[in-house]
């Protein structure tokens, strides 16, 4: 009789190329793929011979995610408004000849297999030691999988009135459930209402760890250091990290746009005229400096299945990664960074009219002077 091993729900995408059958006969097997919407994306049905007493079946991790991807949830893209999102699948193995039948969910991961990542217990991203400045976005989302109760809380250290304070604030409590919840955890999110308002209008903030407690006990904890540095350029991405999440990243270093075009020339009658004209935006933009930490988060950006503009902190704009620069030396004497070549997805989008102000006042003078001296 067939046996399924190493099938322990539930269980990230990657781990799934370690499932096998273990058979000495050939084996029909059938293989169902359910998304979180419930609608079927897999189904089917095929006889194996087995290799060494094992049927694998090759790269079910990519299968799957390619599954979940496909959910509504996935396919509606990245947006500020959403709070909770679930990227998993449900997954069956049948034995028609025997009337067995194995279901199990699954994870989105498209990273390597790593130890302990069948834990669920920890944030969903590579990175523990992260760095922000006052006013950037940053998203944690809180795992709920399984029955136990996930309460978050947050160490604050900042000066205050010539003094050094550090405070423990209670953020949330998280009941159970099936996917993963957003936490804000920007600095004004987590601390401006929670800290007093005459203290907080003056204090400066030098860092905050977000704790994660599983049934009472610490199961992770993010360091965060808050770079109160001033940047002439801050371009932040809001990606799709390698477990389905949006995580975002602010790119620091220097930003090139090339205007580019793209035309047929030919003549008209009398005239030589441009014909079917394509113009496009291209940007280069460079990571600034990066730490060994960050390293992993910055790789994961142009590996996303959907990247974004997060412009101006309110709305998110598509955009396509057509090329990376990446060296890292083993020597750590010189600073290490990421250039991406990007252009902005739907070419509806790269020129915008300035209706809200009068046209004349964008130069040295404002629009009490005269147009010329713009």
């Amino acid at each position: 009789m067939p046996q399924l091993k190493n099938f322990t729900p539930p269980l990230w995408a990657s781990e799934l190329d370690d499932v096998y059958v273990a058979a000495t006969d050939d084996v029909a097997v059938r293989i169902r793929i359910d998304d979180a919407d419930g609608v079927t994306r897999y189904d089917n049905t095929a006889t194996y011979t087995p290799v060494d007493g094992k049927v694998r079946f090759g790269e079910l991790s990519k299968l799957v995610n390619q599954a979940i991807l496909l959910s509504q949830e996935m396919k509606g893209g990245i947006s500020t408004a959403e709070t909770l999102r679930k990227p998993y699948a449900d997954i069956t193995f049948s034995f028609p000849e025997t009337s067995q039948s194995f279901t199990g969910r699954v994870y989105y991961y498209s990273g390597y297999y790593r130890e302990g990542v069948g834990d669920m217990e920890e944030f969903p991203m590579q990175i523990d030691h992260a760095r922000v400045t006052p006013n950037q976005k940053f998203w944690v989302w809180v795992p709920k999988m399984g029955n136990a109760t996930r309460r978050v809380s947050a160490r604050v250290v900042y000066t205050y009135d010539g003094s050094r304070q550090e405070t423990t604030i209670d953020i949330a409590s998280y009941s159970t459930g099936s996917g993963y919840q957003l936490l804000d955890a920007s600095m004004n999110a987590l601390f401006s209402s929670r800290i007093s308002p005459m203290v907080w209008k003056n204090c400066t903030v030098h860092s905050y760890d977000i704790i994660l407690r599983t049934a009472g006990e610490q199961t992770d904890q993010i360091h965060v250091t808050v770079d109160h540095n001033h940047y002439f350029t801050e371009t932040p991405f809001a990606f799709i990290n390698s477990f389905g999440l949006p995580e975002i990243y602010v790119f620091r270093g220097i930003d090139e746009e090339e205007h580019e075009m793209d035309a047929d020339f030919g003549q008209c009658e009398w005239r030589y005229t441009r014909l079917d004209a394509e113009f496009w935006l291209e940007h280069k933009t460079n990571s600034g400096w990066i730490s060994r930490e960050e390293k992993a988060t910055v790789l994961e950006v142009h590996r996303s299945p959907e990247v974004n503009l997060f412009a101006d902190y309110r709305m998110m704009v598509p955009v396509t990664i057509t090329d990376i620069d990446a060296k890292f030396r083993k020597s750590k004497t010189a600073p290490e960074s990421i250039t991406l070549t990007w252009r902005i997805a739907d070419k509806r989008d790269i020129y915008e009219v300035d209706t809200a102000t009068s046209m004349a006042g964008h130069g040295t003078f404002d629009e009490t002077f005269s147009l010329p001296f713009d």
